[in-house]
């Protein structure tokens, strides 16, 4: 799955169906298989000591699409 997501500029609706649209399709693909998800979702997503996943290596600041 390669995901592109909405900018922040966009509409909080249209940033609410994208997201809703893909949970379906997370849905549909069930827990049977393993999804990759690959794409821009984007985030800038500060730079956090205690982050599991971009630790001290994010962006200086955090947006709504960060969190």
């Amino acid at each position: 799955m390669c995901v592109y997501a909405t900018s922040n500029d966009k509409l909080d609706l249209e940033k609410v169906q994208f997201y809703e649209k893909m949970n379906e399709i997370w849905i549909n693909i069930g827990t049977t298989r393993e999804i990759i998800l690959l794409g821009d979702f984007n985030g800038h997503t500060g730079t956090k000591v205690d982050n599991q996943v971009v630790g001290p290596y994010g962006e200086r600041r955090m947006n709504d699409t960060g969190e």
